[in-house]
Parts: C-alpha cells; sequence; structure tokens
C-alpha cells in the first residue's frame, strides 16, 4: 500500500467509521493486477501514443490496445499480416510511410 493511501486511511479512521469502508476498498484497488503498461524497448511513448521511428523493426510491436496514435515511419516493414492491428479499436492516426510495404493482408486491422 503507498504512503497516500496509508494517510488517507488514517485520516478516515479517525473521522468517521466510514473510514474502514473507504480503506478496505482502497487495499483492494492496490492489489488489483495493473493493465499492462511500458513502452516498447527503443520506442518512444507519449500518453497513449507509440512512436516507433527508424528502428529497422520488420513488424509492430505486440499488445498495442488501447493506443490514440502509432507511428512506425522509417523502418522496414514489408508486410501488414491478418490481426496484427485488430486491437486498435480506439486508433485514430496511423503512420506507416517510409517502409517497404507490399502486401496487405485482409484482416489486418
Amino acid at each position: 500500500m503507498d504512503f497516500l493511501l496509508l494517510g488517507l486511511c488514517l485520516y478516515w479512521l479517525l473521522r468517521r467509521p466510514s473510514g474502514v469502508v473507504l480503506c478496505l476498498l482502497g487495499a483492494c484497488f492496490q492489489m488489483l493486477p495493473a493493465a499492462p503498461s511500458g513502452c516498447p524497448q527503443l520506442c518512444r511513448c507519449e500518453g497513449r501514443l507509440l512512436y516507433c521511428e527508424a528502428l529497422n523493426l520488420t513488424e509492430a510491436p505486440h499488445n498495442l490496445s488501447g493506443l490514440l496514435g502509432l507511428s512506425l515511419r522509417y523502418n522496414s516493414l514489408s508486410e501488414l499480416r491478418a490481426g496484427q492491428f485488430t486491437g486498435l479499436m480506439q486508433l485514430t492516426w496511423l503512420y506507416l510511410d517510409h517502409n517497404h510495404i507490399c502486401s496487405v493482408q485482409g484482416d489486418a486491422f
């Protein structure tokens, strides 16, 4: 449990009985597994935007769900395979220029 949650629990416990319930809920929330996060190695992340540019990639990074923007410019992508971008339901822009794309499979998106 982090210090902020611990401080809030002590404050609530001293102020009112409902603080016990709030502390328990906070502790349970802290124990939930975090959503997979982390920027792919060598890429640059800015919030929900991912920039993997000029890295000589031959395929897109995996586990990209939740992104709003994805830049794979200046890489060595030659094919967009089926299912490669299917988890990107909120994607608003995708940059694939300066690659060597010669094939896009039907269900790539």
